[in-house]
């Protein structure tokens, strides 16, 4: 019964564990796929330019450098972590 118990238990430590990094949210991860691509810094860079519009509960992943506004080098600082030249930054 102990092993069971046991079992169990680690059974739900690993299931919390891959859903808590699972949710991870990062900024640039504009399309909410989960990763920071190309993609993210295509939609920013149309925001930017105004030629498109994004909710306002994705206006935080957007602003990808953090300096309150969304702009053509949100989407270029997007493309260097694409491309793993910069750190991902998780939203907390």
């Amino acid at each position: 019964m102990k092993k069971v118990i046991i079992s169990l238990v680690l059974s739900i430590i690993v299931i919390f564990s891959l859903t808590v990094s699972a949710s991870a949210a990062y900024y640039g991860d504009v399309d909410g796929s989960g990763k920071v691509t190309a993609s993210d810094a295509r939609i920013i860079l149309r925001v930017a330019a105004k030629m498109d519009t994004i909710s306002d509960d994705k206006v935080i992943f957007a602003d990808a450098n953090r300096d309150g506004k969304i702009t053509a080098a949100d989407a270029r600082t997007v493309l260097r972590m694409a491309a793993k030249l910069e750190d991902f930054v998780e939203i907390t």
